[in-house]
């Protein structure tokens, strides 16, 4: 059993092949990190000291006992404003307007293989067994309740964590705080290494101590981006390629995220990440339910080699669709520095054929193909091929480069729209924008409003009709631009900081229907932006 609960001691125990996480139910039902390290036998319940804390706050219940102080205890997924005051993995503001949660365990349950969040992408139970864990903490004030989910993945080494916020009181409330994990360590001899970059220059390694006081990366563009990867390494001091601990935590979201480390006065490091907090502002009306994106963690104690393949492993057997694991990846030409937007069909011929003599295995037609794109201001959200251009169409432009005995690939950029094209002058509001204010532009293009379903379904029907006889075999998915002036014309005022979030439920829906309908075609989210396809 990878899960196990011990009554006697109230301790969670999930344990992978190589290491353990434990957790426990303490004093008046808070739920506190005990342990993430290399596996161990038993439970590590031992561990934390309680001693008198003269300056700290302390749980009413506690009474004269000023041994439980909540900014001492290593919660496993704290709240906020009940005196534990370093970042909290969940903030709202509920229907008072007050804006304290105050979490107490309540149940849990185990269960057998793999969770799913709704419309959101997840490592996926391939091959390898995973046990599901659930546990429930309540707000006895308001109801409030979140269930922290746990994956475990012992063949890897890999747990995996998301979190579900429901309103199980009588008033709306609004979540401004969603984070997936929460990781607590005794203390600050740590580093965190992060993946900065920008254009042509992606996925640089930074590695700074830890400090008193927050460390954020994050990002606020509507999208991950290069210039802040959305996951982060904390590792030992002395932790090189091949020796020392090393716990990684990556986000599968491609939104604005946040990851925070932060040192208090007691030299205790805690890490959180999700959802960044500062560009979310989500109704949660009596019933409801926000579902956080999943966080995959996973501990070496064998250096940063061990815990990458950890994730590599994690990411090819488990989150890339099974019909292309160990499969090698076609070389390729794409004719964009040859011709950029400016192209016919024979002259894209006439360079699949001289890439077919030099053995390149699939050409790959980038933007230029359709609606009236004929240079960079124009065409964007009309996905229909421009026959001047290609007289054979998609479907015999397709055709003619497989008959060379060559792979087809095309290139999109589905968010976007120039309001130079036939979609944007027939629905100007579904385009991100702010009534009354001019745009701000990007490359010359506006982003499209993927909080509403009519847009995404819109998108797809254009993309679908042009693909459906085109045989295609890859998919270059491009995404161009930040996200600005955020604002949906189908949200009401109090409801615009739903905005980017929806947006990406958006993107994971139409990436969902196309490759439902495409299985076959291997998309790949390319150039600058990062993408969970």
């Amino acid at each position: 059993m990878s899960v196990q609960y011990r009554e006697d001691k109230k301790v969670f125990s999930l344990d992978t092949e190589h290491t353990s996480y434990q957790f426990r139910v303490a004093e008046y039902g808070f739920l506190e990190h005990l342990y993430y390290g290399r596996r161990i036998a038993d439970s590590a319940d031992y561990l934390p000291v309680r001693i008198r804390h003269g300056f700290e706050a302390n749980p009413y219940e506690s009474g004269k006992d000023r041994t439980i102080c909540l900014d001492v205890l290593e919660q496993e997924h704290p709240g906020f404003g009940v005196s534990d005051f370093k970042v909290p993995a969940v903030s709202v503001i509920n229907g008072d307007g007050s804006n304290c949660i105050d979490l107490r365990y309540v149940s849990h349950r185990i269960l057998e293989g793999k969770y799913e969040i709704n419309g959101l992408p997840s490592l996926k139970e391939h091959d390898g067994v995973w046990q599901t864990l659930e546990v429930v903490l309540r707000d006895p004030y308001t109801d409030m309740e979140v269930t922290l989910v746990y994956g475990v993945l012992e063949q890897y080494d890999i747990i995996t964590r998301c979190a579900r916020i429901r309103n199980g009181g009588e008033k709306t409330v609004y979540v401004n705080g969603a984070h997936s994990t929460c990781i607590s360590f005794p203390t600050d001899k740590m580093d965190l290494i992060t993946f900065y970059g920008s254009w042509g220059h992606e996925r640089n390694a930074e590695r700074t101590p830890v400090r008193h006081g927050k460390i954020t990366v994050d990002s606020v563009r509507g999208i991950s981006s290069h210039y802040q990867n959305p996951s982060a390494v904390l590792c030992g001091e002395d932790a090189t390629e091949t020796a020392g601990d090393c716990y990684g935590v990556a986000l599968v979201y491609s939104g604005n995220f946040a990851i925070t480390a932060e040192v208090n006065d007691f030299k205790q490091t805690r890490l959180v990440a999700g959802v960044n907090p500062e560009t979310l502002y989500w109704e949660l009306t009596p019933g409801a339910v926000f579902e956080t994106p999943e966080a995959v963690m996973t501990y070496s104690g064998e250096g940063l080699t061990g815990m990458s393949h950890n994730l590599h492993r994690a990411v090819k057997y488990h989150l890339i669709p099974r019909q292309f694991i160990n499969q090698r990846c076609p070389v390729l030409i794409n004719n964009w520095e040859a011709t950029m937007i400016d192209f016919d069909e024979e002259m894209l011929i006439s360079i699949a054929e001289k890439a077919k003599e030099l053995g390149v295995e699939m050409f790959v037609m980038d933007d230029g193909w359709f609606g009236r794109r004929t240079d960079e201001y124009r065409g964007l959200g009309d996905w229909q091929c421009n026959l001047d251009k290609l007289p054979s169409g998609i479907a015999g432009f397709s055709k003619r480069i497989h008959d060379m005995g060559l792979k087809f690939g095309l290139w999109i950029e589905p968010e976007m729209v120039s309001e130079d094209s036939g979609l944007y002058e027939e629905h100007p509001d579904w385009s991100i924008q702010i009534p009354g204010r001019k745009p701000t532009r990007q490359r010359y293009q506006l982003i499209l409003d993927f909080s509403r379903d009519e847009v995404v379904d819109a998108v797809f029907d254009q993309l679908y009709e042009e693909f459906k006889d085109a045989g295609l075999d890859y998919i270059k998915w491009d995404m161009n631009r930040s996200m600005t002036d955020r604002f949906s014309a189908a949200l009401p005022a109090e409801r615009q900081g739903e905005v980017c979030h929806r947006y990406v439920l958006g993107l994971y829906r139409l990436m969902e229907k196309l490759t439902t309908a495409f299985p076959d075609v291997r998309f790949e989210g390319l150039q600058r932006w990062r993408r969970q396809i």
